[in-house]
């Protein structure tokens, strides 16, 4: 039910709203956004309830190192050879690449620095 409600919420808000632009202090209609924001919510939480893999409980578990790594790993990528061409690599070869080294740093973190350890 919340799986079919969130999503029509969202298609209804969305498909009446603008496209919110932070950057540019542009929401469009405020309650549409928040109504949106909801539904997308409860969509995101009743499809994570179905989906079991352990790949993503583990990076959900250290979204905390992510988060802190993320833009590290993006001027790593940009600084390598293949950096200048990285608009011309299909998105589902970077995405895959930066969850590689994403994982090893989530590995050095949770083995070598003592407050990340679980």
């Amino acid at each position: 039910v919340k799986l079919i409600s969130g999503s029509i919420v969202l298609a209804i808000c969305a498909y009446f709203n603008s496209s919110p632009a932070v950057h540019a202090c542009n929401y469009g209609n405020v309650l549409l956004l928040w109504l949106s924001s909801i539904g997308g919510t409860l969509l995101v939480l009743e499809i994570s309830k179905l989906i079991h893999s352990k790949a993503i409980i583990y990076f959900g578990q250290n979204t905390i190192i992510i988060l802190g790594t993320h833009q590290w790993v993006l001027e790593f990528m940009r600084l390598t050879p293949i950096g200048n061409t990285i608009a011309y690599i299909p998105v589902f070869a970077t995405t895959l690449a930066i969850c590689v080294i994403e994982f090893g740093m989530i590995y050095l973190f949770t083995n070598y620095i003592p407050l990340f350890k679980h």
